[in-house]
């Protein structure tokens, strides 16, 4: 796809034109020939605002003629924003690994106070004590990075409503699982979660992935089936004579409202238009946070106040794991702005390989043939994922 300035649409310098494809895009001119004093400390200045470096890449995005919405991700034919497109895909991978990190440890946490709180308090402590992260993020992108505010239109907010939900559902079966006497079985299909989120990106967005990345996600999930089955009585057969036992019906579903999840977050994310990957990401996460947090207020305040009181008194416990959530949080929607929902949650299975290290480095634990075989088939996957 060849670029070049014209005045064709605009007497904006910022606006350059594709005559092969009909697209306008919008300050793509930023990317080069820096001017403003205020670059020297990583801000570039755009006229009336600056962004960071990285709002160079986010404003890639306008309207075209054709009615087609560009978005940073696409791959241009052209130097300047052909390298930004590798340097975005590059972006969403380390984001990616970070969040599933992350994850990790907030899992760890929640699990913990899982004894203390109960299924529904353990739930809210990951929304309640992490929107005020995401709320301090997003005002330091605007207030101090002067990004603009987004404005949500009806798309965002029901994306944002079946989101909000759908990740609260997700959540709680999850936690419910920890209780369950087949917890490795459920856990299992909990995973199946980049499969069904790969079927409702093309479903509900439009958005298909190649034959490569279909076969990188399945060989990740043989690899995840194959580590729990070390920790099922039954094993490989077990599990898979399993699947219309309970905990296996609580760990589908489970992987279908997160997968529902996922792509509602990208759905909201890329409704809010052209204001910039970070913000539209941040945005939508603080408002999801606050809505998640007002639905599991409201429900605790009806059915259970005791335990609302109960997660207030785990403050110093439940701080830590609404902190870690929120800032794995803006990882995930961050990647999934940038990326398709189902690659995201893909590349998030390496969050197996840091179990399993932190197993054997800090618990001195022994990996059986049976794991170290899924743990390849995980990282095989996920290399599969990327190269494709």
């Amino acid at each position: 796809m060849y670029i070049r300035k014209t005045d064709s649409l605009s007497h904006d310098p910022n606006i350059v034109f594709n005559h092969q494809h009909g697209i306008a895009i919008k300050h793509i001119a930023i990317c080069q020939g820096i001017t403003d004093p205020r670059a020297k400390r990583g801000i570039i200045g755009t006229g009336q605002k600056a962004v960071t470096f990285s709002g160079c890449f986010a404003h890639l995005t306008t309207s075209s003629q054709s009615g087609r919405r560009v978005y940073a991700h696409d791959d241009f034919n052209s130097s300047g924003p052909k390298g930004i497109s590798l340097l975005m895909s590059i972006l969403w991978i380390l984001l990616t690994i970070a969040a599933a990190f992350l994850q990790n440890v907030r899992s760890a946490l929640q699990k913990h106070l899982k004894g203390r709180l109960g299924t529904t308090g353990a739930t809210f402590v990951r929304f309640g004590y992490g929107f005020p992260v995401a709320i301090a993020y997003l005002a330091i992108l605007i207030f101090v990075f002067d990004f603009e505010m987004p404005k949500p239109n009806v798309a965002f907010i029901s994306f944002v409503a079946i989101g909000g939900l759908a990740q609260i559902t997700a959540t709680a079966l999850l936690v419910t699982l920890f209780d369950a006497r087949n917890f490795a079985v459920g856990t299992t299909y909990s995973k199946t979660e980049t499969v069904q989120a790969a079927i409702f990106a093309l479903i509900f967005l439009g958005e298909s992935i190649s034959l490569t990345a279909t076969l990188g996600i399945l060989v990740s999930l043989v690899g995840v089936i194959a580590i729990s089955a070390t920790k099922s009585a039954g094993g490989l057969g077990g599990i898979a004579k399993s699947w219309t036992n309970r905990a296996a019906l609580t760990g589908l579903a489970s992987g279908a409202f997160f997968g529902i999840a996922a792509i509602s977050v990208r759905g909201g994310s890329l409704s809010l238009g052209g204001n910039g990957f970070l913000v539209q990401a941040s945005f939508t996460l603080a408002v999801m946070l606050i809505f998640q947090t007002i639905i599991m207020v409201s429900y605790m305040a009806v059915r259970n106040v005791s335990e609302l009181r109960d997660v207030l008194r785990a403050w110093r416990v439940a701080m830590w794991v609404g902190a870690s959530g929120a800032v794995a949080s803006i990882g995930w929607f961050t990647a999934m702005t940038i990326q398709n929902a189902a690659l995201v949650r893909a590349l998030g299975q390496i969050e197996l390989v840091f179990t399993m290290v932190a197993s054997v480095v800090v618990f001195r634990e022994k990996i059986v043939r049976t794991e170290l075989i899924g743990i390849l088939l995980v990282v095989g996957g996920i290399l599969i994922l990327l190269l494709g």
